[in-house]
C-alpha cells in the first residue's frame, strides 16, 4: 500500500512540474539564464528588475564615456590649433617708445630709464638682465640697450629660448599686451557692476593659454634637462592674478594689473637669463 502511495505521489509531482511556467518568479542566474524552481535553492539569483537596472547603468556609463571622449577630442583639437599657426607675437609694446638704446645721464636709475622707454619702471629688471648691468653700477655716458621683449626673443639673445619654446614666448608677450589693452575696459565694467560676455571670454581664454604655457615648459624638449623653475614661479603668479581679475577682484587700487605686468616682465627676464646660460639655473652653474 505504501509503495502504491509513493508511486502516486511521485506521479503527481511530475505532472505538476510539467505544467509549471518556465520561470514563474522571473529569476535569473548571474549570466542571465533562467532558473527553474528546482534549481533556485542555494543559488545566486537576479530579478528582471535588477537586469533592467544593470542595463540602464551600462547605457548611462556608455553615454558618459562618449561625452568624455568628445570632451577629450575637443581639448586635444584646441591644443593642436594653438600650435598650428605662425607663433609671431605683436611687435607693439604698449608704452614702449621705440628707443633701442639709452645713454646714461646724471641722476638716471634703471627704474627711471624703464619708465621713460617702456612706460613702466618694472622693465628695469629686463634692462638689467639684458645688459648684464647691476642697478648699482650705472656710469654716466654708458649706453644701455633697450629693445622690446619681442625683439629680445626673436632677434637678440633670447632667440635660443624662442627656438625651443616659440609658442610659450609668443603667448606670454601676446597676453601681456592684451591685458594692457583690456585694463581700462575691465576697470570700467567692474565699476558698472558686470563684465561683458566678451570680457569674460577673453579672460577665460587667457587663463587657459597661460595653463598651456606652463605645460609647454613642463614638456620634454630636446637638449634641455631642467625646467625653468624661476620663470614658472613668476608665471604662476601671473595666472593667479588673471584668475582674481576674472573673479572680479582687481585688487586695491587695481593693483592686480600692476602685479600681472611686474611678474610677466620677470618671466621675460628669467627666461632670457635661463636660455642665455645654456638652459641651466644659476645654482647648477
Amino acid at each position: 500500500m505504501k509503495a502504491i502511495y509513493c508511486i502516486l505521489l511521485l506521479s503527481g509531482l511530475a505532472a505538476e512540474e510539467e505544467f509549471l511556467p518556465e520561470n514563474p518568479s522571473n529569476l535569473y542566474d548571474k549570466d542571465g539564464q533562467t532558473i527553474g524552481l528546482q534549481d533556485q535553492v542555494g543559488k545566486a539569483i537576479i530579478t528582471t528588475k535588477e537586469i533592467e537596472e544593470k542595463q540602464a547603468e551600462e547605457n548611462r556609463l556608455a553615454e558618459l564615456n562618449e561625452a568624455k571622449r568628445k570632451k577629450e577630442e575637443i581639448r586635444l583639437a584646441r591644443i593642436a590649433e594653438r600650435k598650428s599657426g605662425d607663433p609671431v607675437p605683436p611687435e607693439e609694446c604698449i608704452g614702449y617708445n621705440g628707443e633701442t638704446s639709452h645713454k646714461i645721464a646724471s641722476g638716471d636709475t634703471l627704474g627711471k630709464i624703464a619708465l621713460k622707454i617702456y612706460g613702466n619702471s618694472a622693465y628695469s629688471t629686463l634692462i638689467s638682465v639684458f645688459n648684464r648691468k647691476p642697478a648699482n653700477k650705472l656710469f654716466i655716458g654708458e649706453e644701455l640697450k633697450t629693445p622690446s621683449p619681442y625683439e629680445i626673443f626673436t632677434e637678440l639673445e633670447g632667440k635660443a629660448v624662442w627656438e625651443k619654446y616659440p609658442y610659450a614666448i609668443h603667448d606670454l608677450i601676446s597676453i601681456h599686451e592684451q591685458i594692457k589693452k583690456m585694463e581700462p575696459v575691465i576697470i570700467e565694467e567692474k565699476r558698472a557692476g558686470k563684465y561683458s560676455d566678451d570680457t569674460k571670454a577673453q579672460l577665460d581664454e587667457m587663463i587657459w593659454i597661460l595653463g598651456q604655457v606652463k605645460q609647454d615648459f613642463l614638456d620634454k624638449v630636446e637638449g634641455i634637462d631642467e625646467y625653468p623653475l624661476a620663470t614658472m614661479s613668476q608665471l604662476q603668479t601671473v595666472l593667479n592674478n588673471v584668475k582674481e581679475i576674472r573673479r572680479g577682484n582687481l585688487g586695491k587700487g587695481n593693483r592686480n594689473f600692476q602685479r600681472i605686468s611686474l611678474y610677466m616682465i620677470n618671466c621675460y627676464s628669467y627666461a632670457l637669463s635661463w636660455g642665455r646660460d645654456g638652459f641651466a639655473t644659476a645654482k647648477e652653474k
